[in-house]
């Protein structure tokens, strides 16, 4: 995926307690498994959207860790990784 100047800008504006990562690792692929409508798609600037109805029973994987994971917010993990020191 192609990075842009206006997606590095969004990113520091975000949250940190709006990025999810691995509780385990740290790492910012992860990703969960949800309900989605098939029917509800929309295409917007070449790209597919689709409506998403529900996460499907808290299933969570980390690309990293190549197994399922419990994700927490990136300031609770720093917070963490403080008291570990």
């Amino acid at each position: 995926m192609m990075t842009t100047k206006k997606m590095i800008e969004d990113l520091k504006k975000q949250n940190p307690r709006d990025i999810w990562v691995c509780k385990e690792c740290g790492s910012e692929e992860v990703e969960e498994k949800v309900w989605a409508s098939m029917n509800d798609i929309h295409i917007l600037n070449g790209k597919t959207y689709q409506l998403i109805l529900d996460s499907a029973d808290d299933s969570f994987w980390c690309t990293r860790c190549g197994k399922n994971i419990e994700p927490v917010a990136f300031d609770k993990y720093i917070k963490k990784g403080d008291k570990n020191e």
